[in-house]
Order: structure tokens, then sequence, then C-alpha cells
């Protein structure tokens, strides 16, 4: 009898039958990267399709051509970086690419590229293998050499709340713009 979801080892084992997996965060916050993407697109080797946290992003943490970004399918010039802002024409273009990906596997296959290109530990820091196997030598290689590592925010509360990029905070694209005068 169906129990109506699949336990993480049954999930585990179904990820790589499927060539892409829908790796859209809960949260739209910067730098906000989680096990939907690390743990069910990268360590199973599924393309993922992500969205939260824009392109730009994961290109910080992963080579651009190893995922899909649902931004890069928008409708128009707005910075959606989720599936709820897609249009209509948007999810066609996405649904257009998947199938092209689908009937061309050397063109599907090129989103694997990447890991011939890059070294195993300037991406795996994300997964869980990572965690479980060097997270702690990663530690004591910190805490052996102070100075390779320092990061220095006298105020964390104005680094959080108050972007480079002109944001108010890391999250801001999360609220609804409120206009002066209707609040």
């Amino acid at each position: 009898q169906h129990k109506g979801f699949l336990d993480k080892e049954e999930f585990d084992d179904m990820l790589p039958k499927y060539h892409f997996y829908l790796s859209i965060e809960n949260s739209r916050c910067q730098d906000y990267v989680t096990e939907k993407f690390w743990h069910h697109a990268i360590e199973k080797e599924v393309v993922g399709i992500v969205g939260g946290p824009d392109r730009e992003t994961y290109e910080q943490l992963i080579a651009k051509d190893a995922f899909l970004h649902v931004e890069d399918f928008d409708d128009d010039d707005e910075n959606n970086n989720n599936l709820d802002q897609m249009g209509k024409s948007g999810l066609m273009k996405l649904a257009k690419k998947i199938n092209f990906y689908l009937g061309n596997p050397t063109e599907y296959n090129k989103f694997f590229d990447w890991r011939n290109r890059m070294n195993d530990s300037s991406y795996r820091f994300g997964t869980r293998e990572a965690y479980g196997e060097s997270g702690f030598c990663k530690a004591c290689e910190i805490i052996k050499n102070p100075d390779q590592y320092k990061s220095w925010y006298p105020d964390l509360n104005k680094w959080w709340h108050w972007r480079d990029n002109g944001t108010r905070d890391a999250c801001e694209i999360n609220r609804p713009k409120v206009e002066s005068g209707n609040e």
C-alpha cells in the first residue's frame, strides 16, 4: 500500500532517474541556497531549475552552465526569481528549453561539463557529503590560518540591512513594496 510520500531513501533513489529537478527556494534572500539545490540537484547529478536568489548568487557558487535559472525565462525585464512571478510565456519558454534538452542528449550533457573544469572542493562545500567528510577539517584549517579566512563586519546590523547593491536588506525582494502615502 502506498503511503502517499517518499521517505528520504526512496526520494534519493528516485532522483537520478530524472533529468531535471525543480529547486525553488522557499525564500528569495540573497545567498540563500539550500539542500534543494546542493543535495537534490548537484549531488544527485540532476540539472537544477533554480529560483529564489538571483542567477548571480548561484554563479558565485557553481559554474553558470550547471543549472537553469527561472529568471532566464522571464516575460519582461523585471528581476523575477521565482516561478510564482513568471508569466505564461516565461513558463512556455522554460518548457520549450526543457524539451530541447530532453531531445538533444549532447546538449543536455553539457550541464555536467563543469565537473571536469572545477576542483571538487570548489563546489562540494555545499553538499551533505562535504559537511560529513571535510567540514571539521575545514574548520580546523580556518582556526589554524585565521588571517586567510578573516571577514570583519564592525556593524552586523548594517551589513544585513543595507546591502551594497542598494536593496534595503538581504530579503527585501520578498517583501511587498509599499508606496508612500498608502501605508
